[in-house]
Parts: structure tokens; C-alpha cells; sequence
């Protein structure tokens, strides 16, 4: 098993998707930008770094049960100029080199200038995510929701929550580690707290993706 300094509850990420894991020592910017930022790992300086910290790679191979590269990075901000409302979804989406017409690989777009697609529920069910809570993210800050369990498959855009589940809220404090697959169904409110809510958003995934399709960053 691949060792880590943050400890987990695996069986209930295996059982829930996700799972707090601990909380990284706070050494970054108290303020930064109030706008959401793509594509962290393509441009420089603390929010670059922080994505590709080491220890954060530890956990989430730790998750995965395998060596996990980074693969994508987004900044997610609310704040007085930037806060909005989520809806139920599941995260579908991968960051390519170039378009490449694939099985199972859909609804192409644009993101920052690289292209992306929606992946097929056999690439996405072996990645996992790390949030970092670059602030304090209560209920009123528009702190992630989530509903347990359903990240076992991919679900119609139209029907994606599941009516007869719970949803579950997860508040975070400063610097607090939340491990999620990608397809657990999530939402989050706006921000009613007036304060900014910064959360920094890796993907880890353990293997390329199938030939001649190329993770932009692996």
C-alpha cells in the first residue's frame, strides 16, 4: 500500500465517493484572484506548485491503489464578482493534447484554449480528485453538496439526481483535504457569507489514456 501522511475512510469513499482526508499546513496566499481559473497547471507561481505538490500525489496513488499522475487543475472561486449556482452534475470532462475522434469520447469543446471531451464511464470511474480548501468554505459559503453512492455509473444529464437519495453538505475548514470521484452527483450553492471561497481542484488519474488520445498533462 502506498504510504501517505493523510488517512482516509476508504471504505467510505469505495461506498460514498468521496472522503475528507486530513487537512495541508495553510502556506499560500490569504487572497488571490476572484475570478475561477482553468487550466492551474499550465500557468506559474503558488497555485501551479500547490497542484503538483508531492504529497498530494501520494494521496491520491494512495486512493487509487497505483502510481496517479495529475492530469488537470481548475481554481474555483466565490466571491463579491464571481459566485453562482451549481447545478446537479457529475464531473465528465478530461483535458486533451488534440482532438482525436475516439469510441466512448463525446461532446467536444474548448476549455482555455485546449480541447476537451467527455470520457467514458471506464476512464472515469479509476480517477479521483483532491479539493483543497484554500479558504473556509461553510454552508453559507456555498460549501460543496453532494449525493452519496452515485458515483457507480454515468448518469443522463436530464435525470442525474437520484430522487430517492440524501443529499449530504460538506462544510470545510481552511486548508481541510476532501478526496471525490469524479462521478459522485454534486452541486453547490452561492455563497451567502459575503467572504471569498477558493477551492483548487486536481485530478489524478493512474493510467494514459487509450492510444492515440493523450492527457494533455500526462
Amino acid at each position: 500500500m502506498i504510504s501517505t501522511q493523510f488517512t482516509f475512510d476508504r471504505e467510505q469513499l469505495r461506498r460514498s465517493g468521496f472522503a475528507r482526508a486530513g487537512v495541508l499546513s495553510a502556506d499560500w496566499p490569504n487572497q488571490g484572484p476572484e475570478h475561477p481559473v482553468r487550466d492551474v497547471l499550465g500557468s506559474a507561481g503558488w497555485m501551479h506548485d500547490l497542484a503538483r505538490r508531492q504529497d498530494l500525489r501520494d494521496l491520491a496513488s494512495s486512493a487509487l491503489g497505483g502510481d496517479a499522475r495529475v492530469v488537470r487543475a481548475n481554481l474555483f472561486v466565490k466571491s463579491k464578482v464571481a459566485n453562482w449556482f451549481v447545478p446537479w452534475h457529475q464531473d465528465r470532462v478530461v483535458c486533451v493534447r488534440r482532438r482525436v475522434d475516439f469510441p466512448g469520447f463525446t461532446s467536444w469543446s474548448t476549455k482555455a484554449g485546449l480541447p476537451h471531451a467527455n470520457a467514458p464511464f471506464e476512464v472515469l470511474r479509476e480517477m479521483i480528485a483532491i479539493r483543497v480548501h484554500l479558504d473556509p468554505s461553510p454552508t453559507e459559503g456555498g460549501a460543496l453538496e453532494v449525493l452519496p453512492g452515485t458515483q457507480e455509473s454515468v448518469r443522463d444529464p436530464e435525470g442525474v439526481r437520484d430522487g430517492g437519495r440524501v443529499s449530504e453538505c460538506l462544510p470545510a475548514t481552511r486548508g481541510e483535504l476532501l478526496l471525490m470521484r469524479p462521478l459522485v452527483v454534486h452541486r453547490s450553492s452561492k455563497s451567502r457569507s459575503g467572504l471569498p471561497r477558493r477551492v483548487l481542484h486536481v485530478e489524478y488519474s493512474p493510467r494514459p489514456l487509450p492510444a492515440p488520445l493523450q492527457s494533455h498533462y500526462w
